[in-house]
């Protein structure tokens, strides 16, 4: 049997170390009726502050794990893979003048810029939206982008990504 925690938070990973050898017991254990393998731990934490975790706690981890901003050729895929299903009239160049833009967003900024952009023509139609037919919707532009992006900042300071990568 393998058992996975997951925590994001500080508070989650005291908790969870503060009951470390009750657990490493149980995972450890034999049950006494059969054979059985030694059962495997497997602890995952998360966070966007690394350096705020007390050495004694980030010592029992053994690996670090960095997932840098997406790239370029990512914030591409990202942003197609939103809009594969929706009606968008975005040629080539205005889908690489998107990811120019978007340089700095996360993987979870970029899904909410294209949520609000795909909004957009609903909003366009106001109260004529109890009535009208989907047909009646203009398909995602450009334009609807550009306006999502005076709302959708990028979550990340530059100067967070710096101390991530001094960490």
């Amino acid at each position: 049997m393998t058992f996975i925690f997951f925590f994001s938070d500080s508070e989650a990973a005291a908790r969870f170390w503060a009951n470390w050898r009750d657990l490493e017991c149980t995972a450890t254990s034999k049950e006494s009726s059969h054979r059985s393998k030694a059962r495997q731990v497997l602890v995952l934490g998360a966070t966007d502050k690394p350096w705020e975790i007390k050495d004694s706690m980030r010592k029992m981890f053994f690996q670090r794990l960095y997932i840098p901003l997406p790239d370029r050729e990512t914030r591409l895929r990202l942003i197609k893979n939103l809009l594969v299903d929706q009606l968008h009239t975005l040629p080539t160049q205005q889908l690489n003048d998107l990811v120019n833009v978007t340089n700095g967003y996360s993987g979870s900024d970029l899904t909410m810029l294209t949520k609000e952009a795909l909004i957009s023509p609903l909003r366009a139609m106001g109260d004529s939206i109890i009535s009208a037919s989907s047909n009646s919707l203009h398909p995602v532009n450009y334009d609807d982008f550009a306006v999502s992006l005076l709302t959708v900042r990028p979550s990340v300071a530059q100067s967070s990504v710096w101390q991530f990568c001094e960490w």
